[in-house]
Parts: structure tokens; C-alpha cells; sequence
């Protein structure tokens, strides 16, 4: 910048050229520009926007795993412990949304355990809920 200083000097004054170059400066501070300031401000309502998704895809994970849980609890009791750490591990929504509406019908623990062996995938060295 030196010696763009010194060949302004040539041709234009001194107050021209310190105004131009506070000019050059200010636009080279991005923080303290107009666009800088709106891509920022995009970026921080987008980013905003995808924590309350993911903020409410975790409520729903949470409150459909509570539900199947409190079901078994009440219905089985401690038989269907086993059952209810699996669906603890779960967070599949999709998967839990499969599980909520057929687990109500089951009127055994048997039926409850055939429900959740046959919607909830093996995972690696998972075994399938046992029978008691």
C-alpha cells in the first residue's frame, strides 16, 4: 500500500488520498460491512432453524420411548424390563412410530416381545428380546 501512496501522491492531494484509503480500509474490515453483517445474520437464523428441528425430533424421540416404556411398565411389570432397555437404546423415530401404535394391542408379554422383535432391527451383537 506504500507505494500506491506514494504514486497517488503525483496526481491527487493529500486529503484525497487519506480519504481514499480510510475508504479502502473500512471496506477491507468485512466484519463492519453491510454484507458481511446479512450473510452473518443468515447463517445464524438457518443455524437457529436446525436446532429447533433437531430439538424437536429429540422431544419426539423422548416422549414416544417414555410412552412404549410406561406401557410395558404397567401392563408386564419387571418381566418386560428387557424390552423396555430396548427400546431405550431406540433413536429411530420412524421406528419408535411403528412400534407406539401396534405395542397398545398386545395383550401378553409374548405378544408385546413379537411386536418389538419384529419392527426393531439386530444390531450388531444385539440378540432378540428373550423369552422369559
Amino acid at each position: 500500500m506504500l507505494h500506491a501512496e506514494l504514486l497517488s501522491g503525483l496526481v491527487f492531494t493529500d486529503e484525497v488520498i487519506a480519504y481514499v484509503f480510510e475508504m479502502v480500509e473500512k471496506m477491507l474490515n468485512l466484519q463492519e460491512s453491510a454484507g458481511y453483517r446479512r450473510i452473518y445474520r443468515m447463517g445464524e437464523e438457518k443455524g437457529e432453524e436446525k436446532g429447533e428441528e433437531k430439538g424437536e425430533k429429540k422431544g419426539e424421540v423422548k416422549g414416544a420411548k417414555k410412552t412404549v416404556r410406561q406401557f410395558l411398565a404397567t401392563r408386564f411389570g419387571e418381566q418386560s424390563s428387557d424390552m423396555q432397555d430396548k427400546i431405550q437404546q431406540l433413536t429411530d423415530l420412524a421406528l419408535l412410530s411403528e412400534v407406539l401404535p401396534r405395542i397398545f394391542s398386545a395383550n401378553t408379554l409374548e405378544d408385546a416381545r413379537s411386536i418389538i422383535n419384529e419392527i426393531l432391527p439386530e444390531s450388531p451383537g444385539a440378540k432378540k428380546v428373550a423369552k422369559s
